[in-house]
């Protein structure tokens, strides 16, 4: 469960860019004609997407793998890895959301998610090695070093 696995789960989240940056015209139209609030619209992306398809594949996944890769076999560290990766997958479809909200169209919105996607895992800490890295300052906004940190010290 190392970088193929969160490149996987930050894979599948380019399916929210596409729906967002879609979507985000037909929004602008609806609320301007006081259709519903943003309010209104961001609950039911977080109950109708972020829920179903952030959260319950994750739980699935490790739900599967964790034992079968033979981590620890107590309780509380299945429980807290579950929670790692599930933070994992919100923070990255949090973070989709942010690239679409910015990008102009879907091909830019997907060029920027896959640099980003690539950045994640070269400056992770997990193909370069720290003490020699001239960014050491990017070691620190990225969430997928997080992620690495956990697995490696809870594991």
């Amino acid at each position: 469960m190392n970088s193929v696995s969160s490149f996987l789960l930050n894979e599948t989240l380019l399916t929210l860019l596409l729906l967002v940056i879609v979507e985000r015209s037909i929004f602008v139209r609806e609320r301007a004609h006081g259709f519903y609030y943003t309010f209104a619209y961001y609950i039911s992306k977080v109950l109708f997407d972020i829920i179903p398809l952030r959260v319950i594949p994750p739980i699935l996944m490790v739900s599967i793998l964790y034992y079968m890769v033979g981590m620890r076999s107590a309780f509380q560290y299945f429980v807290g890895f579950v929670f790692i990766v599930v933070l994992f997958n919100v923070a990255s479809g949090a973070k989709c959301i942010m690239i679409s909200t910015i990008a102009p169209n879907v091909a830019f919105g997907n060029i920027l998610a896959i640099l980003l996607i690539l950045g994640n895992a070269l400056f992770s800490g997990l193909l370069l090695n720290k003490k020699y890295a001239q960014c050491k300052f990017l070691t620190t906004l990225l969430i997928i070093k997080f992620l690495l940190t956990f697995i490696v010290a809870y594991v």
